[in-house]
C-alpha cells in the first residue's frame, strides 16, 4: 500500500479496564442444557390445548381458509393467524368452539393436541448424549461432570467475544490516535475492485448489490459490521477495513521485524488481531457476573 503509518500511536499506552464483569453466563449454560434435554423430547397426546402444541382442527366458516378439515398447526408459531391461535389455546380435545376470525364466526374442533415433554437434566442423559457426534465428550458421564465444564466452555466462549470486540475498540482506537498520510486513490480502488469481484460472484447467484434486501445484507456481510445494510454502507465498511489495515500492517511490522512490502495481507492481519487480543487477554482480568 501506498498509505503511511507518520507515527503510530503505541495501544499499550490505551487505557484498559481491570476487571470486566462477563454477562449471561448461566443464560447461555439453560440454553444448552435445554437444548440437550430437547433432542431426549417425548411425544404425547394431550386432552386440552397449550401454547407450543401442534394441534389438528376442523374448522367450518365462509372463508376457504378457515373451512378445513384436518388442518395442523402449531399453535403460538403464528404462520396460520396469530390471533385465531391465542384463542385455541385451553379448549379441550373433541370440544366444539365459536371462535373469530376477524369479524367471522368460525365452527372449530380439535380431534388431537400433541405435546413436547422435555425431561430434566439426568446421568442418564448427559452420559447419552456426550456420546452423540455434535457433543463428541464420551468422558462426561454425570450431570456433577457435565455442569462445571459446561460453565467453563460458555464463560471461555462468551469471555472470547468480550476480547474480540474489544480489539475491534482497540484498533479503531488506535487508528484515531495515529498519523496516516492515506493514499484515498488506492484505497478507492481496492474498494471498487472489491465491490467489483462481489457483484461477479452474485451474478452467479442471479443477485446483485443494488437489489439485495437490508436483511440479506446483514447475512451476507455480518463479519463486516452491524452497520452494514445497503451498498452505500458496505463501501464505507470496506474502507474503514482498508484503512485499518495501514495500521495493521504496521503493529505486525514493528512487533515482528517483517518487511512491510514483503508481508502477504492475511498474515498481516492475523499478527495485528492477535497482538491486541493477546494484549488485552494478558492486561484484564475477566469474572462472571453474578446473578
Amino acid at each position: 500500500m501506498k498509505s503511511k503509518i507518520i507515527k503510530l500511536y503505541d495501544y499499550r499506552q490505551i487505557e484498559l479496564p481491570k476487571t470486566v464483569y462477563i454477562e449471561g453466563v448461566k443464560e447461555r449454560m439453560n440454553r444448552e442444557i435445554n437444548g440437550l434435554c430437547k433432542k431426549f423430547k417425548k411425544i404425547e397426546n394431550a386432552d386440552s390445548v397449550e401454547k407450543g402444541d401442534v394441534v389438528t382442527l376442523n374448522l367450518k366458516s365462509g372463508k376457504p381458509k378457515y373451512n378445513r378439515t384436518g388442518l395442523k398447526l402449531n399453535v403460538g408459531s403464528n404462520l396460520f393467524d396469530r390471533e385465531f391461535e391465542k384463542q385455541l389455546i385451553g379448549l379441550k380435545v373433541g370440544e366444539d368452539a365459536l371462535l373469530k376470525a376477524g369479524d367471522d364466526d368460525v365452527e372449530v374442533r380439535v380431534t388431537e393436541s400433541r405435546r413436547s415433554i422435555y425431561p430434566e437434566l439426568t446421568d442418564e442423559i448427559v452420559a447419552e448424549g456426550m456420546m452423540r457426534e455434535e457433543y463428541n465428550e464420551p468422558d462426561i458421564k454425570t450431570v456433577e461432570q457435565y455442569l462445571p465444564r459446561l460453565h467453563d466452555d460458555v464463560f471461555e466462549v462468551l469471555g472470547d467475544d468480550w476480547l474480540r470486540d474489544e480489539s475491534l475498540w482497540l484498533m479503531s482506537e488506535v487508528v484515531s490516535k495515529s498519523e496516516i498520510l492515506y493514499d484515498d486513490g488506492e484505497i478507492s480502488g481496492l474498494v471498487e475492485q472489491t465491490v467489483e469481484d462481489l457483484e461477479k460472484d452474485l451474478k452467479e447467484e442471479g443477485r446483485s448489490l443494488d437489489t439485495m434486501s437490508e436483511q440479506a445484507y446483514r447475512t451476507s456481510f455480518s463479519a463486516w459490521g452491524e452497520s452494514v445494510i445497503n451498498k452505500e454502507t458496505l463501501i464505507e465498511a470496506l474502507t474503514d477495513m482498508l484503512r485499518q489495515s495501514v495500521v495493521a500492517k504496521a503493529v505486525s511490522c514493528e512487533l515482528d521485524g517483517k518487511d512491510f512490502e514483503g508481508l502477504p495481507f492475511e498474515e498481516i492481519e492475523e499478527t495485528a488481531w492477535e497482538v491486541f487480543y493477546n494484549h488485552i487477554k494478558e492486561n484484564v482480568t475477566l469474572k462472571e457476573r453474578e446473578d
